[in-house]
């Protein structure tokens, strides 16, 4: 199973926004806190998918920053301070 990252090459910042099953992207909805903070970090940039299975895939990550699931649950982000 391929997984689904968005990345923004402005801020250097990147997200595990899902997987692909059967080559259709399916977000996963433990992962909104931190797609809500990525998504408002990026806002009115470039954003871009980018499977785990790119050959370029490990040597763009490595540069950039993931926001994380446990991150954004510990910010303005959180489920809980969403509803």
């Amino acid at each position: 199973m391929k997984q689904l990252f968005l990345i923004c090459h402005d801020t250097k910042t990147a997200v595990q926004a899902g997987n692909g099953v059967a080559g259709i992207p399916s977000i996963e909805s433990g992962r909104i806190a931190a797609l809500n903070a990525f998504l408002t970090l990026n806002h009115h940039k470039n954003v871009l998918p980018v499977w785990d299975d790119d050959d370029e895939f490990e040597e763009i990550l490595d540069t950039y920053t993931f926001i994380t699931v446990d991150d954004a649950n510990k910010s303005i982000y959180s489920d809980e301070t969403l509803k």
